[in-house]
């Protein structure tokens, strides 16, 4: 939402026309007209810092980048701190059901819709995010959807971010079970036998939770 906000000034100024002041205006201006969620504004100056950054380092265009210097301190008694509610957290049956009739209405125009599946089975099973992306075919038996690993998302030195796979759920990080079974209703076969048509081993194994958790929001 903030980038989408852009006036033309900002985003047809040149690089290195900007300054410390400039952009705390804008950040001061934008986060009063938008009243973002703390975590929004972070994710925006972020990212507006990796942009200079990337001008910095990879173009050679600018030497030194304002962007950083900007203490969001300053500006988070302009956001939106009221906490949602429950109701608003979840989503509605109405909206499952749009979703899921959207997804159905895109699968045809699309050769493998990976995102698609993961969400139906998501809304089916009501499994955790990270529990999806790790599913393999062993892991559909007899006595159900075996749930027993999870993926996680770190950073490490050198690299942006690093995909593990880890051979436990959240809940058994210390107390191991040897994971949970969810029962294969006849529409998580369904979605299943669809997938089966034109995977792999591992059922999903072009996603991460970190794409999930953007169509989630």
């Amino acid at each position: 939402m903030f980038f989408r906000s852009f006036t033309e000034d900002f985003y047809t100024k040149i690089l290195t026309n900007f300054d410390d002041d400039y952009i705390a205006d804008y950040v001061n201006k934008k986060s009063k007209e938008l009243r973002l969620k703390e975590r929004a504004l972070k994710d925006s100056l972020q990212l507006l810092t990796r942009i200079f950054d990337f001008a910095i380092k990879r173009e050679h265009i600018i030497k030194d980048n304002p962007a950083s210097r900007i203490d969001l301190q300053n500006y988070f008694q302009n956001c939106d701190t009221v906490k949602k509610s429950s109701d608003e957290k979840i989503f509605t049956t109405a909206e499952i059901e749009m979703i899921k009739e959207r997804i159905r209405f895109e699968y045809p125009t699309r050769q493998f819709d990976l995102i698609g599946h993961a969400i139906l089975l998501s809304i089916l099973t009501g499994v955790r995010v990270a529990e999806i992306p790790p599913l393999r075919w062993l892991d559909v038996t007899d006595k159900g959807l075996h749930i027993h690993r999870q993926q996680r998302i770190s950073k490490k030195k050198g690299y942006r971010q690093v995909i593990e796979e880890l051979p436990y759920t959240k809940n058994e990080r210390r107390r191991p079970k040897g994971g949970r079974y969810f029962p294969i209703t006849n529409e998580i076969q369904k979605i299943l036998n669809e997938i089966k048509a034109i995977q792999s081993e591992i059922i999903f194994n072009l996603i991460s939770f970190s794409v999930m958790k953007m169509v989630h929001g």
